[in-house]
């Protein structure tokens, strides 16, 4: 099969290139559809390292159920427009290290860094509201992590299997913590 080159998120479509075609996509939230077969074209799974391009503009405000999960890249940036990360948005990615949330960022789904064994640090936004459970369940990298101040609800096993963390500092808010 051809190589995915690149992904190009424009406002209500994306284009992707796979090999030397070019496909313009439907998109819902950010789950790739075919809009002739009308199925989803990368999920599961998105084994690629192309670079996410999220074009000069983008209006998303929700990164859709397992997105790019098993994502090869290194590093994202999320637009600033986003506000929610959806269930397992980026599980399973072994190589992401670098991770730029939005800061306006206010809920991160359930497992949405799940299995991210590269992941040694990473900045939670100062709005986020919610942690589901098991967001960073299995980030064997993870060293530290400051809830901030604004979070009232963590779920459970956020950091199940984080053998190498050290420091979670909470935030004043919080007022939930998950078994």
């Amino acid at each position: 099969p051809a190589a995915l080159l690149d992904v190009e998120v424009l406002c209500g479509s994306v284009r992707v290139h796979i090999g030397g075609e070019c496909h313009i996509c439907a998109c819902v939230g950010v789950e790739l559809m075919d809009p002739v077969l009308e199925r989803k074209i990368l999920h599961p799974p998105m084994r690629t390292s192309a670079v996410i391009n999220w074009g000069s503009n983008p209006q998303i405000t929700t990164i859709g159920h397992y997105a790019f999960q098993e994502y090869l890249g290194d590093s994202i940036v999320i637009p600033s427009s986003v506000t929610s990360l959806g269930y397992g948005a980026f599980s399973e990615c072994p190589n992401l290290k670098n991770v730029t949330l939005s800061a306006n960022l206010k809920a991160i789904d359930n497992y949405v860094f799940a299995n991210c064994t590269s992941l040694d640090s990473i900045t939670l936004p100062q709005k986020l509201e919610e942690i589901g459970s098991s967001v960073f369940e299995n980030c064997t990298a993870l060293k530290s992590i400051t809830i901030p101040n604004k979070v009232t609800t963590m779920y459970g096993s956020i950091f199940k299997h984080c053998t190498a963390l050290k420091t979670v500092t909470l935030g004043t808010s919080l007022n939930y913590i998950g078994e």
